[in-house]
């Protein structure tokens, strides 16, 4: 997230979840990664901003952004290959 952009609005957790536990919204992520890659994305920022040293929330994060957005996606995968080199 850019300094000029707003962040993502924090998602609902559990009743009984820790609001203020980046592990609590880390969890919540990995629960729904698969089928909502961008509120996943919105939990981790949560993660991240609450816990910044939690490499796992931050690289999560990364991968819940990159999954978001199919264009990105397939932009970074060219971008791999291109930098790959051939095979004989």
């Amino acid at each position: 997230i850019l300094p000029a952009q707003a962040p993502p609005r924090r998602p609902r957790l559990a009743g009984d979840a820790d609001t203020n536990s980046g592990r609590a919204y880390y969890q919540y992520a990995m629960q729904r990664l698969s089928r909502n890659a961008r509120d996943a994305a919105a939990a981790l920022y949560w993660a991240v901003r609450l816990e910044p040293a939690s490499a796992d929330a931050a690289y999560a994060y990364w991968a819940a952004e990159l999954l978001s957005d199919e264009a990105r996606l397939w932009a970074y995968m060219d971008a791999a290959d291109q930098s790959m080199p051939a095979r004989y």
